[in-house]
């Protein structure tokens, strides 16, 4: 095992495609490792357990790497810079809760409308109703968000083909877009609904058993709007209610979920 001394010199977050928020310590200078790959930043997870210390810019640290190189990094000179926690509550793109997985312990913003995670919750979202985009619908969706159009789920469905015009998409492209976006309106099943939201810790079984009472009951997606009313839920007590409730817990998924009913079925 090799011991590296380098410095922390920044913090640094990145969205996974499940909405996973992965913190990194950034380190100058970079590191190169056994296999000859250049280290910028190392994972939080890595830092060692033992150490007493919430990091601060400057820290001096020392990173232990084995032979599959995974580093464990230790705190060995702190600066007298302001400490922060690695130990994060609070999305720091949007501000609002994380929640944690209960199997694997990783950290997810639930706002579905969080800037950081918007582009990939657009892409999931729109899978899980059946729309796939490649080729020119692709290109225009890639062009909206260069254009900064999208900043939320909804507004992929607010879109005229006017506004998606440009020098590089025609009107006829924009137009078969609109329409191809909007051919699942009516259609779309709860099922399908709550898969695209990609709601933290929400089983299949659980969305099942909710499609269960939707088609015995001939509810449609319109009729989310019962899963925001407490007493509704109540009702139904055999279903694990749990990662639902923590979802809606957020005024800002309330007011998605409703929106989006809406949109998709009137």
């Amino acid at each position: 095992m090799n011991k590296i001394t380098t410095t922390v010199n920044n913090t640094s977050y990145v969205f996974s495609t499940d909405s996973v928020l992965d913190l990194y310590i950034d380190i100058y200078p970079t590191i190169k490792l056994n296999d000859n790959k250049i280290l910028h930043s190392i994972p939080v997870n890595c830092l060692d357990p033992s150490s007493d210390f919430n990091l601060a810019y400057g820290d001096k640290i020392e990173l232990t790497t084995s032979e599959n190189n995974l580093p464990l990094l230790k705190v060995i000179a702190p600066s007298k810079n302001n400490r922060f926690s690695v130990n994060i509550t609070k999305c720091p793109i949007c501000g609002e809760p994380l929640l944690r997985d209960l199997h694997t312990g990783v950290l997810r913003c639930i706002n579905r409308n969080c800037g950081g995670q918007i582009y990939n919750s657009l892409f999931m979202f729109l899978a899980a109703l059946g729309i796939t985009l490649q080729g020119m619908n692709y290109q225009i969706i890639q062009s909206l968000f260069a254009k900064n159009r999208i900043h939320s789920l909804v507004d992929i469905f607010m879109l005229s083909h006017e506004q998606i015009v440009d020098e590089t998409i025609s009107l006829s492209d924009a137009s078969v877009f609109v329409q191809y976006i909007h051919s699942v309106r009516g259609s779309v099943t709860i099922k399908q609904f709550l898969c695209g939201l990609n709601i933290p810790n929400m089983s299949y079984d659980t969305i099942d058993k909710i499609q269960d009472i939707f088609i015995y009951n001939n509810f449609t997606v319109l009729d989310t709007n019962k899963l925001l009313d407490r007493s509704f839920i109540e009702q139904y007590p055999a279903i694990d209610w749990t990662s639902w409730i923590d979802f809606i817990s957020l005024p800002a998924n309330m007011n998605l979920i409703y929106t989006l009913s809406n949109i998709l079925y009137i």
